[in-house]
């Protein structure tokens, strides 16, 4: 089945106060995403996406995966207490190349250990089109390190439908590392000529004058 793109954008925390739609930003990239193409929804949930480390919150068939694959899906659901378990357990996950996991490698995304999160980003863009639904539930995932390895991803993979969700993170995110991430993901969009390469040009243009210095510079590296 299918959904509205803007439903993969979910609310933060697991609390009832913090499942609402806090901050101008998050109501807007939910309104904006979901003027896009629906995408398919795959096994990942759409509501909570509040897994321990912050990062997405999922459901997939263990049984389903190699014994193996399976082991190192439960070690990171249940928090990994070693860098180097973890590690490993991004290059089994990462070379298996099974849809049902693709949640998994975004959740790796907000663990704190750069090397585990490279490897899953590579994995993600590998998978191209079938990695976007969960890399935007990492973009409103409650962990900001999620949000922009996220978006970092999203840019390598290209695909320009995603531009309205980058557009609203670049302009009002709340922390700088995430709107970097969106301006570096317009830069690396693949556009056809027509208003949405205008459209970031101009963005682009009118964020080289932000406040904040590294936005100004991601925007003259993007252009």
């Amino acid at each position: 089945s299918s959904m509205a793109f803007g439903q993969f954008v979910a609310v933060r925390g697991t609390s009832r106060e913090s499942r609402r739609v806090q901050s101008g930003y998050e109501r807007v990239l939910c309104r904006q995403a979901g003027k896009s193409k629906e995408w398919k929804r795959g096994r990942a949930r759409v509501l909570c996406m509040s897994g321990v480390n912050g990062g997405i919150d999922y459901e997939i068939e263990l049984s389903s995966l190699p014994p193996e694959i399976a082991e190192r899906v439960k070690y990171v659901q249940g928090g990994p207490d070693s860098p180097t378990l973890l590690i490993e357990a991004a290059h089994a996950i990462s070379e298996c190349r099974l849809e049902a996991t693709i949640p998994v490698l975004v959740d790796m995304l907000g663990f704190n250990n750069p090397i585990a999160a490279n490897i899953a980003i590579d994995a993600l863009i590998r998978e191209g089109e079938r990695a976007i639904p969960s890399l935007l539930l990492g973009v409103g995932a409650f962990n900001y390190a999620v949000n922009a390895y996220a978006l970092r991803a999203l840019g390598r993979i290209g695909d320009a439908r995603v531009l309205d969700v980058c557009v609203e993170c670049a302009k009002t995110a709340p922390i700088p590392n995430v709107r970097r991430a969106a301006v570096k993901a317009i830069g690396m969009l693949r556009y056809e000529q027509g208003p949405e390469l205008t459209s970031s040009f101009e963005l682009l243009l009118e964020l080289t004058r932000d406040r904040d210095w590294s936005v100004r510079y991601s925007s003259v590296a993007a252009l």
